[in-house]
């Protein structure tokens, strides 16, 4: 209970940090808020309508998900989902959905958008495309019959948030109670299948100091895919720091990229080589670009082409 609560928090913050963080962006997303009705004829306290079609956070997302693009890149990298400031607002936005009271609904097309492309894209991870075993145990059995439920409410999800999109703006949109149900379900997976992982992730960022990145007070704005796994050097990253944090922030994505070579420099040498050709950028906004991939140049020249 202590460790979700103290996820919840960090969530919490960082999400106040990319909405307040980037002042140079007048049309920033508000921060969403959730329901807290408990009145069936009161109309619940609904998200409040950002005005701009995306954030900074967003940006990034986008860009390192359209830097896999090309069906070659998709056929021979195997992409971990991208988390972000933006992916927070997003998952916010869609509990307040999940637990509003009534059926008079406000809707927001960008993150009803965003979030219907977020679940979609999740749902073709290797997680919930990975096979059976041919003579399954009954905790296979168990296990898969698990992912295929999540799979299901991700993609039953993802087509009610688009058809909600269609009808941003009428107050009088319906959720049925199985539509609630699957948006819960999709909703409770991503966070223990993403959004828990930010607090590790950044725990994981420190500089030869041993300090690390606190994403509330040192970013602005970020978007991170990265391997869970030990046996992959794969790290892409767009990190804008906030005012005054640019070269601490540096020299931890640079403390990244060396500590990731020394352990694949002995270990699997296509890894260490991937780490080896890694490129780290300071952009002349201040804007750190780490790219250490399969196939890194051609994902670097897409992400350096999107946030032109």
């Amino acid at each position: 209970m202590k460790k979700n609560l103290a996820i919840f928090i960090a969530l919490v913050m960082m999400l106040s940090s990319v909405a307040c963080g980037n002042k140079n962006d007048t049309n920033t997303p508000s921060e969403p808020s959730t329901s807290t009705s408990t009145s069936e004829t009161t109309k619940p306290e609904t998200p409040e309508t950002p005005v701009a079609t995306e954030n900074l956070s967003l940006k990034f997302q986008n860009a390192i998900n359209n830097a896999y693009s090309s069906e070659a890149l998709k056929e021979t990298i195997e992409v971990d989902p991208v988390v972000s400031g933006s992916t927070v607002a997003i998952h916010q936005y869609l509990v307040s959905l999940e637990t509003a009271t009534s059926t008079n609904i406000d809707t927001n097309k960008v993150f009803l958008t965003e979030g219907a492309k977020l679940y979609k894209s999740f749902a073709e991870q290797p997680l919930f495309t990975q096979e059976a075993p041919e003579n399954p145990t009954d905790d296979d059995k168990a296990y898969f019959k698990e992912l295929a439920e999540q799979k299901e409410a991700f993609v039953n999800t993802a087509k009610l948030l688009e058809e909600l999109a269609t009808k941003s703006g009428d107050v009088n949109l319906e959720l049925t109670d199985e539509q609630k149900a699957q948006l819960k379900l999709a909703n409770e997976t991503f966070k223990s299948q993403s959004l828990s992982n930010i607090e590790m992730l950044f725990s994981t960022f420190m500089d030869s100091n041993g300090k690390a990145i606190n994403p509330a007070v040192d970013l602005n704005a970020f978007a991170i895919s990265m391997s869970m796994m030990n046996t992959r050097a794969h790290s892409v990253m767009i990190l804008k720091p906030a005012d005054g944090k640019e070269d601490f922030v540096y020299s931890v994505v640079e403390n990244v990229v060396k500590n990731t070579q020394k352990s694949f420099e002995q270990y699997l040498q296509d890894q260490y080589e991937i780490a080896k050709n890694a490129k780290l950028e300071k952009l002349a906004d201040g804007t750190i670009v780490l790219v250490m991939t399969e196939s890194g140049e051609e994902v670097y020249n897409n992400i350096m082409e999107a946030l032109k």
